[in-house]
């Protein structure tokens, strides 16, 4: 089994995967390999990649909190916060004037779905996510049945995520799991919270028991700190050239970057018996 993160892994800053990369996976499902991807986008935000790849099965999204059917984005698993760590993560995101984001799936479709809470306006990166995407983010509703959430996350400015990743250690601690992660195109980051045992490495290990995979024959290819879990887990992973020090000290191999094609670089190797 294959997985591979997106953004800065399979996907460059254009937004496109590189066709050797494409071709790389393709020769790895024709040899037998179960090829999925492991990434912190939602199934909808991933579709334009599966369908290059033509990806069957099931792969895992939203950093581990949801594991969708890649054909049709169709749910199978969800692990999602209690309703009082989400109010809580609201109150104290929320409580420094900025609109907190929420996603959830939507009772009809069974698609994701964002809200969007009206403690301050939605980040200029977060509005520009959401039209390349062409989805939407309704009111939070203040009162009233609310929805099951899967992730509670911000975008802010670059300079302001320490402190609020701090914050959330503080105040949240081992009650969820979270991360910040830096967006290039808009030079902001953001800071998401899932369910304590959330992580893409999880999500992994949850795909392999569906697929009648031994986890120890999972390889994964990643970039971020997202990706840090399934680097450790895997007993063969590679971290993306572009990699801080601090991920690539979790992978058992580093390739080259993505516009490099470090994802065929791996696959080619592992197909050709070099690792």
């Amino acid at each position: 089994m294959i997985a591979s993160d997106l953004d800065g892994t399979l996907i460059g800053a254009n937004g496109q995967p590189n066709a050797r990369d494409l071709d790389a996976l393709h020769r790895a499902r024709r040899e037998g390999f179960f090829v999925t991807i492991c990434t912190g986008r939602n199934v909808t935000e991933s579709r334009r990649v599966m369908d290059a790849l033509g990806l069957e099965g099931p792969g895992v999204f939203v950093n581990g909190a949801a594991i969708c059917a890649m054909p049709d984005g169709r749910a199978i698993a969800r692990h999602t916060l209690e309703d009082a760590l989400v109010e809580r993560a609201i109150e104290l995101l929320g409580g420094l004037g900025i609109a907190v984001m929420l996603l959830t799936e939507d009772p009809g479709t069974g698609l994701p779905h964002y809200y969007a809470t009206d403690h301050g306006q939605p980040h200029r990166g977060a509005i520009s996510w959401l039209k390349h995407n062409r989805m939407v983010a309704e009111p939070w509703p203040r009162t009233g049945p609310r929805p099951a959430v899967m992730r509670v996350g911000v975008v802010i400015d670059s300079p302001d995520e320490p402190a609020v990743t701090r914050l959330i250690s503080e105040q949240l601690g081992g009650h969820v799991t979270h991360h910040g992660l830096h967006s290039p195109s808009q030079n902001c980051h953001v800071v998401e919270l899932f369910g304590p045992r959330v992580s893409k490495w999880s999500g992994l290990e949850q795909v392999a028991r569906m697929q009648g995979i031994d986890p120890a024959t999972i390889v994964v290819l990643g970039d971020d700190s997202n990706d840090i879990s399934m680097l450790r887990g895997a007993s063969l992973s590679f971290a993306m050239g572009t990699a801080s020090a601090e991920v690539r000290s979790h992978a058992k191999r580093v390739t080259a970057s993505q516009p490099e094609c470090g994802v065929a670089q791996a696959v080619e190797g592992l197909l050709e018996g070099r690792w």
